[in-house]
């Protein structure tokens, strides 16, 4: 906004800014899933924000854009909450960032059947796993 003033003996152009609140605010938690142990890398975004703040599971908090978290573990999990402000105050939206924690495997098992085998018979490979979500099987003609 401008607004100018003029008389005969003086003249003279007055320039105001208006600010607002953040707007647009993002949040964004990669990777995800995430296996425990890794690094989670939080992302912030907001168009005219200047500090930041985080809270989320565990009494987490953070006061920077895009917090890291290194070696998460399963109490890891959950919902993160980005709030943007600046001078003029906090975004009224505030954007969430929900998180899930991939435990390693334990419990693995293997068996093969009939073990012996004969030549040219079939032979069954069944495995077991706790948290597993995927298998793999390498043997010595892979």
């Amino acid at each position: 906004m401008t607004a100018s003033y003029s008389a005969p003996w003086y003249s003279d152009t007055l320039q105001v800014i208006l600010n607002t609140t953040p707007t647009g605010v993002t949040a964004t938690a990669t990777p995800n899933p995430i296996c425990a142990g890794a690094t989670l890398t939080l992302t912030g975004g907001a168009t005219g924000a200047t500090s930041w703040s985080w809270t989320g599971p565990n009494s987490y908090t953070a006061t920077t854009q895009s917090p890291t978290i290194a070696g998460v573990t399963t109490a890891t999990a959950g919902v993160y909450t980005l709030t943007a402000s600046n001078s003029c105050g906090s975004a009224t939206a505030v954007n969430t960032a929900t998180v899930a924690v991939n435990t390693t495997p334990t419990g693995v098992t293997a068996t093969a059947t009939p073990n012996p085998i004969c030549a040219g018979a079939t032979l069954t490979l069944t495995g077991g796993a706790t948290g597993a979500t995927s298998w793999s099987w390498t043997g010595p003609n892979s």
